[in-house]
């Protein structure tokens, strides 16, 4: 579907991807990135993973996300 979709609407550029859980294994998302030349592909999100801000400083989900950051 996404290569459909890429093949149809060239002038489109993808920047994210957001996919369910069931779709959220290594081989899917690095495919979805790939065939979408490179957008960032997001799943369910676990709570040892970190993010990281415009600025590249990097947190946990859970103290990027806690009211006191806010």
């Amino acid at each position: 579907m996404l290569q459909e979709f890429v093949d149809s609407f060239p002038n489109i550029t993808i920047k994210a991807i957001l996919a369910d859980a069931l779709y959220g294994t290594g081989d899917f998302m690095d495919k979805a990135a790939e065939i979408t030349g490179g957008a960032q592909v997001v799943s369910q999100l676990r709570s040892n993973q970190k993010v990281s801000n415009r600025n590249h400083s990097e947190a946990t989900l859970k103290a990027y996300f806690s009211p006191e950051r806010r």
